[in-house]
């Protein structure tokens, strides 16, 4: 008899220690879907401002500021402006045509716009700013920029700018009309 109610007690906590790993599992399963919507829209969120959190008020060498206008040289609606001591007016890299309205520049609320005037209107080739006998486009691997990025109203990057140091840029502006 007491090999019975031994026994019984075995089955009784196998069968409980089943029901409380099966009710686990279950529970999980039904909340990882919840977990990975809410993981895929926070990253959607910031993934944006994540990505340019490391050119955002930084120093950055004249190499860094080369690969990065290749990185997004064709990204679309997104510019990469660059001032050297050569080009106070500086130039651009970016997916759009030196006539396009769709270069983004920063404005006095420091947003981005889209528009012409200033770097807006000098569009430069990686192969531009490699070629040192190119004076007027040439960055220096070794020289020293900082580093900005601008969004747009809608808080949406648009701009990374970078000026040499020592340089003032010269941001005229146009309507683009």
């Amino acid at each position: 008899m007491e090999n019975v109610s031994t026994g019984l007690k075995w089955a009784i906590g196998i069968l409980v220690t089943l029901l409380i790993v099966a009710a686990g599992v279950s529970v999980y399963m039904a909340s990882s879907g919840y977990f990975k919507r809410a993981q895929s829209g926070l990253v959607n969120t910031t993934g944006n401002l994540n990505e340019f959190t490391a050119y955002d008020d930084q120093i950055v060498t004249g190499s860094e500021v080369v690969e990065t206008a290749k990185r997004y040289e064709k990204k679309d609606e997104f510019t990469v402006l660059i001032y050297t001591n050569k080009t106070q007016t500086g130039f651009y890299a970016g997916n759009i045509s030196s006539t396009s309205s769709k270069c983004y520049r920063p404005n006095d609320k420091n947003e981005a716009e889209k528009g012409l005037g200033g770097a807006c209107n000098t569009k430069k080739t990686i192969g531009d700013m490699k070629d040192e006998t190119k004076v007027d486009s040439y960055v220096n691997p070794t020289a020293s920029f900082r580093s900005k990025v601008y969004a747009d109203v809608n808080g949406v990057v648009r701009v990374i700018e970078f000026v040499q140091n020592g340089a003032t840029p010269v941001t005229t502006t146009e309507d683009d009309g």
